[in-house]
C-alpha cells in the first residue's frame, strides 16, 4: 500500500509519513516488514508458543465461582495457561462468563413488590402474612416472626 502510494505520487517517504500522521523511522520500518513478508504491525508482550487448548480453558472458567464483580481463582486459571493464551483474553473470557452468569440470576430472582406500605403490624396484616405461601421469604424487616400475642 505504502509502495503504491509513493508510485503514484512520486513523493519522498518524509512526505508521505506526515500525510499519513505517521514518524519517519515508523513508515520506514513497516516498509521493511512488509518487504520481508511480515505484517507490519504485531501484537504487543511476548509470542504465546503453547498449544491454546480452548474448550479446557473455557470448561475451567465456567467451573469458578462467580460473583457480582469478581471471579475467584481467575489469576491461577491464568497462571495455568499463560504459555497459551494472554492475560487480557482470559479476562475478557472470564468477563463474558461472570455477566452471562449474572444474567441468569437475574433472570430468576423474583422480586416482591407492595401495593401499599403497611403502617402498622396490626393483628390483620399480621395474621395475613403469617399465612401467606411466601410467608417464610418474606420474614424478615417486614413481617413480626414468632407468636403474635394478640391474635
Amino acid at each position: 500500500m505504502i509502495n503504491d502510494l509513493q508510485n503514484q505520487t512520486q513523493a519522498s517517504n518524509r512526505e508521505i509519513s506526515e500525510a499519513l500522521g505517521l514518524g519517519y523511522r515508523t513508515l520506514l520500518r513497516w516498509r521493511k516488514r512488509v518487504s520481508g513478508g511480515k505484517p507490519p504491525l504485531t501484537p504487543p508482550g511476548p509470542k504465546k508458543t503453547g498449544p491454546l487448548p480452548l474448550e479446557e480453558v473455557r470448561k475451567d472458567i465456567e467451573a469458578l465461582r462467580h460473583g457480582p464483580k469478581r471471579s475467584r481463582g481467575s489469576c491461577a486459571l491464568q497462571a495455568r495457561y499463560t504459555q497459551s493464551i494472554s492475560r487480557r483474553a482470559v479476562a475478557d473470557m472470564v468477563a463474558e462468563v461472570r455477566s452471562r452468569k449474572a444474567r441468569e440470576r437475574r433472570q430468576v430472582s423474583k422480586r416482591v413488590t407492595w401495593m401499599s406500605t403497611p403502617v402498622s403490624l396490626g393483628p390483620t396484616f399480621a395474621r395475613l402474612e403469617l399465612t401467606h405461601p411466601l410467608a417464610n421469604y418474606l420474614r424478615g424487616d417486614l413481617v413480626f416472626v414468632g407468636e403474635v400475642p394478640w391474635v
